[in-house]
C-alpha cells in the first residue's frame, strides 16, 4: 500500500516537471525558428534594398548586392563553409573575425534548435498520452511573454539596445566595422536589423497563436471523447 502511494506521488510530481520542461523546449524551439526565419528572410532584404536605398549606399546594382547577400547567408548558415569570401566586398581581418563569431552563434543556435525539437517531440508524446495538454497553453504564453520582456528595451531605444546587445553577444569590438575597410556594413544598415526584429516578433506571435489554437482543438477533441 505504501509502495503504491509513493509511486503515485512520484508520478504526480513527474508529470508537472515534464510539462514545464516540454513547454520551455517548445518555446525556445519556436523562438529560435523565428530568429532563423527573420534573419534568412531574403524578401525582406530585397524590400529594404529599395526602401533604404542600399544600392546607392554601396554603389552597386540590386542583382549584384543580392548575390553577395546570398553568399553571406550561406556562409553564416552552412557549417561546411569555413571561409567568407564575397566577390564584391573586401573584408579586414577584424571584419572576418566578427562574421566568424556571428557564424559560431548561429551554429550554437542550430544545436539548441534541434535539441529542443527532440525534447519537445518526446515531451509532447508523453503529455498527450497522459492527457496533460496544458503544456501547449504554457508554451503559447511563454512565446509571447519572453519576447515582450526582451523587446521592451529595443522599443524604448533601438539604437542603444542594439549596441548593448552587441556588447553582450561579443567579447570584443570587432562588430564596430569601419566602412572604409569593411564596406559590407553599408549594405546592412541598422534600419534593416530593426525590420528583421519586427519580423521575428511577428513570427513569434503567429507561432503563439498557432499553439493556442492547437491547444483549444485538442482539448475539445479529448473532451468529446
Amino acid at each position: 500500500m505504501y509502495a503504491m502511494t509513493y509511486s503515485s506521488k512520484k508520478k504526480s510530481k513527474l508529470i508537472p516537471a515534464i510539462k514545464i520542461a516540454t513547454a520551455l523546449s517548445i518555446s525556445i524551439f519556436f523562438i529560435i525558428a523565428s530568429i532563423k526565419i527573420g534573419l534568412n528572410a531574403k524578401p525582406l532584404y530585397s524590400f529594404d534594398v529599395n526602401k533604404l536605398n542600399i544600392t546607392q549606399s554601396v554603389n552597386m546594382n540590386k542583382a549584384t548586392l543580392m548575390k553577395n547577400y546570398d553568399l553571406l547567408l550561406s556562409y553564416i548558415n552552412n557549417r561546411n563553409i569555413s571561409v567568407l569570401a564575397l566577390p564584391d566586398f573586401p573584408f579586414s581581418k577584424d571584419g572576418l573575425i566578427h562574421f566568424k563569431e556571428v557564424k559560431n552563434i548561429f551554429m550554437n543556435l542550430d544545436i539548441v534548435f534541434y535539441v529542443t525539437l527532440i525534447l519537445g517531440i518526446l515531451g509532447s508524446i508523453y503529455c498527450v498520452k497522459k492527457a496533460a495538454l496544458s503544456y501547449i497553453k504554457w508554451s503559447s504564453i511563454l512565446l509571447i511573454v519572453i519576447p515582450i520582456i526582451l523587446s521592451i528595451p529595443f522599443i524604448i531605444n533601438f539604437n542603444a539596445s542594439f549596441i548593448i546587445f552587441h556588447k553582450l553577444a561579443f567579447s570584443n569590438n570587432y562588430w564596430l566595422l569601419d566602412p572604409s575597410t569593411d564596406p559590407i556594413i553599408n549594405a546592412l544598415p541598422e534600419a534593416f536589423f530593426m525590420h528583421t526584429a519586427f519580423l521575428i516578433l511577428l513570427c513569434i506571435v503567429i507561432f503563439s497563436v498557432l499553439l493556442f489554437t492547437i491547444y483549444r482543438i485538442l482539448k475539445k477533441v479529448m473532451a468529446d471523447d
